[in-house]
């Protein structure tokens, strides 16, 4: 029935899809007006064309989206090295927005300033020196990343996941952490001045030379904290 339709559709060939819409389409003109069985069908000319357009749009769907993967990856690779890539930068937005996962990304010392990575899975992630000043990581998954020495200041990182992270000498000033996961973290030398770390889980993380002046650390769960 309805699965060898399906599967029908993404097997056979492009020009078989095409004559087989038209028929199809035909079919339902005479159906369901009668008295369109000579010229009318004719006249649906213009509506066939449009509901062929549909079936090869749709046929070639997987095909757009792959090639939207190689693109955005294509200007993310291209750019190793480069501090800063305009196409890097919507490259990875679009990809999170399709919500693609960004495992494993190699950006360091990338210019990302503002970039928006809301909700983004991009666990062991290497962002080491990167600017990434008023980024948007909210709910982010970025798990055991490294983000030694990267500037990450204004950041939003509101309920985020920084579990085993390395931000040693990282400029986390006025970041809004809170209600992130940040269980063995390594703050060695960070700068969290003025940062919101209100509900945050800390358990396991080393501070040893971290600065918190004027930072928030209520109902912070800080137990086991090396310093």
């Amino acid at each position: 029935g309805w699965w060898v339709v399906k599967q029908l559709f993404w097997i056979l060939p492009m020009w078989i899809l095409i004559i087989g819409s038209w028929s199809a389409f035909a079919y339902l003109v005479v159906y369901f007006d009668p008295e369109s069985v000579g010229g009318k069908v004719c006249s649906a000319v213009e509506e066939i064309g449009i509901f062929t357009a549909f079936v090869v749009f749709l046929r070639e769907g997987p095909d757009r989206k792959r090639q939207f993967l190689y693109q955005a990856w294509s200007a993310i690779d291209a750019s190793s090295g480069v501090r800063m890539s305009y196409a890097r930068f919507l490259a990875l937005q679009d990809l999170n927005n399709n919500k693609l996962p960004l495992e494993g990304l190699s950006c360091p010392g990338a210019h990302l300033n503002k970039i928006k990575l809301a909700n983004a899975k991009m666990n062991m992630a290497n962002l080491e020196g990167a600017s990434m000043a008023q980024c948007d990581f909210e709910e982010a998954d970025l798990k055991k990343s490294n983000f030694k020495g990267a500037d990450l200041a204004d950041a939003m990182l509101v309920g985020s996941q920084l579990d085993f992270c390395d931000f040693t000498n990282a400029n986390l000033c006025n970041a809004d952490l809170s209600g992130s996961s940040m269980l063995c973290v390594n703050l060695s030398g960070a700068n969290l001045s003025g940062a919101n770390l209100e509900g945050a889980n800390l358990s396991g993380s080393r501070v040893d030379g971290a600065r918190f002046f004027n930072a928030s650390l209520i109902g912070a769960s800080i137990g086991g904290v090396n310093t």
